[in-house]
């Protein structure tokens, strides 16, 4: 988003990256690092499709790099997501294993209340 510069400032680009250095270089998908309206499950699509993804940092975010509890402003967003994931689980994609962290701030709400809340978002997200 337009808050911060940054090298890496696309998911091609990192993309890019990760290819050119090798087999053991993966993509992290950051749900709170995009800008408004991203498609973030196509994303994870094509990472999967290119055996690139490599993990989540759960969260979300209102005006940019929020870190606000995982499905409290957009739990649609969440599903579709898992919704790529649980697909590339089932069909057997080779390689597929991406690492999972909830990765909020906890500057406005209570850090137990946050995580318990995230947690179960993303369970509910996953068995949708």
């Amino acid at each position: 988003p337009a808050f911060y510069s940054t090298v890496v400032q696309d998911w091609g680009t990192n993309y890019m990256i990760a290819r050119e250095l090798g087999d053991k270089a993966f993509c992290l998908v950051d749900l709170g690092h995009h800008a408004p309206n991203v498609n973030i499950e196509m994303i994870v699509s094509r990472l999967i499709q290119f055996k690139k993804l490599g993990g989540f940092h759960f969260n979300d975010s209102k005006y940019g790099d929020d870190d606000l509890d995982a499905g409290s402003i957009d739990p649609y967003r969440l599903f579709l997501v898992f919704n790529e994931l649980v697909d590339a689980e089932l069909s057997g994609t080779e390689g597929f294993d991406p690492a999972h962290m909830l990765d909020q701030s906890h500057n406005v709400t209570d850090p137990i209340e946050s995580l318990m809340l995230s947690a179960v978002e993303v369970q509910r997200a996953y068995a949708q």
